[in-house]
């Protein structure tokens, strides 16, 4: 995901002044020194935003593999073994490096780490149950079927049994 993102923000700096340089020279060779016409201004806006439009749905989509898996891979239960927060925030989502343990019916139990993109207030749930269904082939090819009870918020993730009786009491209603 870094990778992808020095990738993008080296590309960015080479279109955008390259844009800049086409773009204001081709409208302002005939003007007088000092004007920029409205559309050479509005094009070059339109210019600089593709990228990133391009970037976001490039980063925030899910892989190709994920639908050839969600019709034909295998499903199975696994649980959330670990989460490390991956160091980036992107589109107001948190990126975290979540680490599956996948117990397939038949076959041995195996591990799998992936980065998914979470709200601000969400946090994975480490221990949790979940299915999923994943490719026997390319047993990193794995997909989470039902998020629902993954994730919990944090505003009910503080030590309840720190509080005064009667507030637990409130707590639990």
């Amino acid at each position: 995901m870094i990778t992808k993102i020095l990738l993008f923000l080296a590309f960015y700096i080479v279109w955008v002044i390259g844009s800049l340089a086409v773009i204001f020279g081709a409208f302002t060779s005939d003007q007088q020194p000092g004007v920029v016409p409205f559309p050479a201004i509005a094009l070059y806006l339109i210019a600089i935003l593709i990228p990133v439009w391009l970037f976001n749905r490039w980063v925030m989509r899910e892989p190709g593999w994920s639908k050839t898996v969600l019709a034909d891979g295998k499903q199975a239960t696994a649980t959330i073994v670990s989460v490390k927060d991956a160091g980036f925030s992107l589109n107001k989502a948190r990126f975290y490096k979540i680490k599956l343990r996948i117990e397939p019916r038949d076959e041995e139990p195996f591990e799998v780490t992936q980065e998914k993109s979470l709200a601000y207030y969400s946090l994975p749930s480490i221990g949790t149950t979940i299915q999923v269904k994943y490719d026997p082939d390319h047993r990193q090819h794995v997909v989470i079927l039902g998020t629902a009870n993954v994730y919990q918020t944090t505003s009910r993730s503080f030590n309840a049994a720190k509080l005064d009786p009667d507030l637990q009491s409130l707590m639990d209603m």
